[in-house]
């Protein structure tokens, strides 16, 4: 096996340690350390009683598995798992991987109803955005289970996956993976590279054993259908469904979602990466042989209702893809824990003021613009709040969200430790006032502060979700950031 680099989580390592490392994993049942590696395998060869060459057979027998999920060959069913994986970069189940092939010998229909199980469990996660932090551990206690049930790898392993309950374990049900497709920033969250995956999945599930198989190696890109910088050709709606959601704030929230996306070549998504939909829709007629592109033929208008629309059409072929058991209970998740997915005509209840601004730190981080940084969650069930940095300001203003009681307020916040700068901030930001108020005319903009504090503060009010308070500081970031990097001396280092 080639030693050429390959990654574990962030680290950088040669394909022999990485091999190694999950061949252990699997075989210890336990969560190895990268470091300790060598000590590890040791403890393992020492350990087995059988011949050099009988455990020289056992490594080549996994290292050859392991080739099959490192070099995929798409036309078969663990070569395409296998390439979602790579594109999704989740090496930690490799180690389950390993078990099911070599150790549980699955084959043939057993193994692809198994992989279609992880499969899903592990995209329906992908896009709702859950954390995988957990996975080492999680898939060591997989191991742990199939072993324990001997023979019935199959049935052992749906049934570990529907154990879980919480957002490090969970398989995302119906409910909560709509949610996040149709509404949440999938291009944001999931990167270039996984968004890709998903689309080229749909593209695979499109084509019938009547149609010419065509495999698409490289070469595509994801292109959103109603631009990224859309404000030149592409005017917002003068009105959105919702009153508590802006034209341009639902356009901002749909804009990277699924019905919006969809697969081109490069040099086609170069060609008109910006133009008007009529000239895009031709161009892509004509030129893409995607089946996914032929739903363009038919819509002649594009805006907010057809990304929707669309990304319905889109969404029921994922559930064909990504299927959750048949008959078995669906997780009923609390709304708060849906980072970014609540559908926007159904308001979600503030449950507790962390779960609240741990909501919205998730709904923010693929959107914010560029340079800025998200600070850490601080406070408790009284007070909490969220900061957010812009690259080369003074570390002493920032944008923040914050929860008091079931109050919820955005806000332009500067400490003020010279005492001399008081008079110039305060004239700055009362200069601001009349603007912001005018970008939230349905809530109380005011000018607060103590001695050494000053707030530019927008009230939301006790009936929000995170998602509507994400979108506000998004718009009070757009309308006073150049405002006050240009009236407020001090605002950059």
């Amino acid at each position: 096996m080639r030693s050429s680099p390959a990654k574990q989580g962030r680290l950088a390592r040669g394909r022999l340690d990485l091999f190694l490392f999950h061949f252990l994993t699997y075989k210890l049942a336990s969560d190895i350390n990268l470091n300790n590696l060598f000590d590890a395998f040791r403890g393992w060869w020492s350990r087995q009683e059988r011949s050099t060459e009988e455990g020289l057979r056992e490594l080549r027998r996994n290292s050859d598995a392991y080739r099959e999920l490192l070099e995929p060959d798409p036309s078969t069913r663990l070569g395409a798992f296998a390439e979602r994986l790579l594109r999704m970069e989740l090496s930690t189940v490799y180690p389950v991987l390993l078990y099911l092939l070599v150790e549980a010998g699955l084959q043939g229909a057993e193994l692809d109803a198994a992989l279609d199980d992880l499969e899903s469990y592990l995209v329906r996660r992908f896009v709702a955005g859950l954390e995988t932090s957990n996975y080492n551990r999680y898939f060591v206690g997989l191991i742990q289970h199939l072993r324990g049930r001997g023979g019935q790898a199959r049935e052992a392993l749906r049934e570990y996956l529907l154990q879980g309950s919480s957002p490090s374990t969970r398989w995302p049900g119906d409910e909560e993976f709509a949610r996040a497709w149709l509404h949440a920033p999938a291009y944001r969250r999931m990167r270039s590279r996984g968004t890709e995956m998903v689309l080229r999945a749909l593209e695979q599930r499109l084509h019938t054993k009547y149609q010419e198989r065509i495999e698409i190696r490289d070469g595509l890109t994801v292109e959103h259908v109603l631009p990224q910088k859309w404000r030149q050709r592409w005017p917002a709606p003068a009105a959105s469904p919702s009153p508590d959601e802006a034209p341009e704030d639902r356009r901002a929230r749909l804009l990277h979602t699924f019905g919006n996306l969809t697969l081109l070549t490069q040099a086609l998504n170069t060609r008109n990466r910006n133009d008007a939909y009529a000239l895009k829709r031709g161009l892509i007629t004509r030129q893409s042989a995607l089946r996914l592109n032929l739903y363009f033929r038919d819509v002649e208008e594009w805006g907010e209702e057809q990304i929707l629309e669309r990304g319905r059409r889109l969404f029921e072929l994922a559930l064909e893809t990504w299927r959750f058991p048949e008959g078995a209970p669906q997780p009923v998740v609390n709304g708060a824990a849906v980072v970014g997915d609540a559908d926007p005509e159904e308001p979600l209840a503030l449950v507790d003021p962390e779960a609240f601004v741990a909501a919205v730190a998730l709904d923010l981080r693929p959107r914010l613009p560029e340079g800025c940084a998200l600070g850490e969650l601080r406070g408790g069930q009284e007070l909490c709040y969220l900061q957010v940095h812009p690259a080369g300001w003074h570390h002493l203003a920032h944008y923040e969200v914050l929860v008091r009681g079931d109050a919820v307020s955005v806000d332009f916040h500067r400490e003020l430790r010279a005492p001399e700068r008081r008079p110039a901030v305060e004239a700055a930001l009362a200069q601001l006032l009349p603007a912001v108020r005018e970008t939230f005319p349905e809530q109380a903009v005011e000018l607060t502060g103590t001695r050494v504090f000053r707030w530019l503060t927008v009230r939301l009010g006790t009936d929000e979700r995170p998602g509507r308070a994400a979108a506000a500081l998004l718009r009070l970031i757009e309308h006073t950031f150049a405002r006050l990097v240009e009236r407020l001396e001090g605002v950059r280092d």
